[in-house]
């Protein structure tokens, strides 16, 4: 019955068609899906060929502009290792020709491809590097050629002896004073010079004689110097040195109204040690000390002075 009922429903619409003819049924397009698959999977593997073919064909160049050993090949994994030359820069494992998905893994560090100025730092911040010091082939200290000397010095002599008739008398002195010019050459240890002086002390007692005395000794002479530096320093130098040479030496005094005078030219010799400074290019500035004895005269004995020097100048 209600079969019946559901097919006088359609009925109208089962007229609409005319006779003898069917009506298209669509058919499963598994098949057709299957296909494309296929055939996306062929030329996937195709294009997988191609490149492992390209890979091959590069390797085969490489090795033949590289030099031998210079990029290992490891057949039990057949895996090449390509070292990346630069700062920074790890080796790259390449990709298994066995096809692994594991992806090209290159460790770099973050460098810079412009070339890092090196700097120099010097290990003493009184003596730069680059400046006119190293210009010139070494420190101050060490610094070489012809030297001019004005210099001024204090000295304090060692009582003599007046010798007359009656017997020998010291004499006291006072503090004096020097004067000169110093002209030489320095090396890199060793230095040779002249210098030329002038010098004057008064007279102050003489001892045991209870009469009115006065009086003065004064000098001028040349003495030829020649000694040793060794730096301490790099802008000074230690020196040591000797030095002889002829003084003309002249000695006068009044006692009790009474003229004593002597005058010669006498040997003389030194010894002298101090310190050579060197406070800017050119210039030289020099402290000393220097004992200086002057041989005795006739009725005068041997003089001995202590003398403390300084001299500033110019090295060329």
């Amino acid at each position: 019955m209600r079969f019946f009922f559901l097919l006088s429903l359609f009925s109208p619409f089962l007229l609409l068609y005319p006779q003898g003819e069917v009506v298209p049924v669509p058919l499963p397009v598994a098949n057709d899906q299957a296909s494309d698959f296929s055939r996306e999977l062929e030329l996937t593997k195709m294009d997988i060929e191609s490149l492992s073919g390209r890979i091959k064909a590069f390797r085969r160049k490489l090795d033949a502009l590289a030099p031998k050993g210079a990029f290992p090949f490891d057949e039990s994994i057949r895996q090449r290792k390509l070292p990346l030359l630069g700062p920074g820069k790890e080796e790259v494992m390449g990709r298994s020709d066995r096809g692994s998905s594991e992806p090209l893994i290159s460790k770099q560090k973050p460098s810079s491809s412009l070339p890092r100025k090196q700097k120099t730092v010097s290990a003493n911040p009184l003596h730069p590097v680059g400046s006119s010091n190293d210009r010139d082939g070494g420190s101050s200290a060490n610094k070489m050629g012809f030297y001019l000397l004005p210099f001024l010095a204090l000295h304090r002599p060692a009582d003599c002896k007046w010798h007359s008739q009656l017997g020998s008398f010291p004499v006291e002195q006072e503090l004096g004073f020097a004067s000169g010019w110093r002209v030489g050459k320095k090396w890199k240890r060793f230095f040779l010079d002249a210098d030329f002086s002038y010098h004057r002390n008064e007279l102050k007692a003489l001892v045991g004689v209870p009469l009115t005395f006065s009086g003065e000794a004064e000098g001028f002479g040349m003495m030829v110097n020649a000694g040793g530096h060794f730096d301490i320093g790099p802008s000074a130098s230690f020196l040591l040195g000797v030095g002889v040479g002829p003084h003309s030496q002249e000695i006068e005094f009044k006692l009790s109204g009474v003229a004593e005078e002597e005058e010669d030219v006498v040997f003389a010799y030194q010894i002298f040690t101090g310190v050579d400074f060197h406070p800017a290019d050119h210039l030289l500035f020099s402290l000393k000390y220097r004992w200086l004895r002057l041989e005795r005269m006739e009725k005068f004995s041997a003089r001995s002075l202590h003398m403390l020097e300084a001299a500033f100048g110019y090295l060329f």
